[in-house]
């Protein structure tokens, strides 16, 4: 695998998934009085899913910059842009929601938790950064028509333009 290949958003994808990989099981992510425990599973919905993510954007942004996934297969910069919002999304609402309640004792968020965030956050920069650096733009988020050509694979897709013709 060629490194050199790699662009700042693939190591910052690559770095997010390890990093999530990692620590999002090792940290504790919930804590009362000095004793923590818990991991990203034990939330599975906004925490097991949110590392699933992660460590799948890390993993095929590795893959796409290596080479052994080929970029046109499939819409990759607008798959990997999803993947890791929603992960942050979830996120964001694990950390919003704490640590949760154990025989009615509220749990407190623990290093793990803040970590992961932080670690989906990367991920959807690193995600954002090859998505531009592939072409896409904010505007064409918000365009159905494009949307749907990406996973067409007629990425110029738009509104009034004719379909192509049929082949002979």
């Amino acid at each position: 695998m060629d490194l050199s290949k790699f662009k700042l958003g693939d190591w910052l994808m690559v770095g997010a998934g390890i990093v999530m990989l990692i620590f999002g099981i090792a940290l504790d992510w919930a804590s009362i009085g000095g004793v923590s425990g818990n991991n990203a599973f034990d939330y599975f919905f906004t925490g097991g899913l949110a590392w699933i993510l992660v460590v799948g954007v890390g993993v095929v942004a590795a893959l796409l910059a290596g080479g052994v996934i080929k970029p046109g297969t499939a819409p990759w910069p607008l798959i990997l842009l999803g993947a890791a919002a929603l992960a942050t999304l979830l996120m964001l609402l694990r950390l919003i929601l704490g640590g949760g309640e154990v025989q009615g004792i509220d749990l407190d968020r623990a290093a793990g938790m803040f970590v992961a965030f932080i670690a989906a956050a990367v991920s959807l920069v690193g995600a954002f950064l090859y998505f531009q650096a592939s072409g896409g733009e904010l505007s064409h988020l918000t365009d159905a028509d494009k949307l749907r050509g990406s996973f067409r694979g007629d990425a110029g897709a738009g509104r009034g333009q004719a379909p192509p013709p049929p082949p002979p």
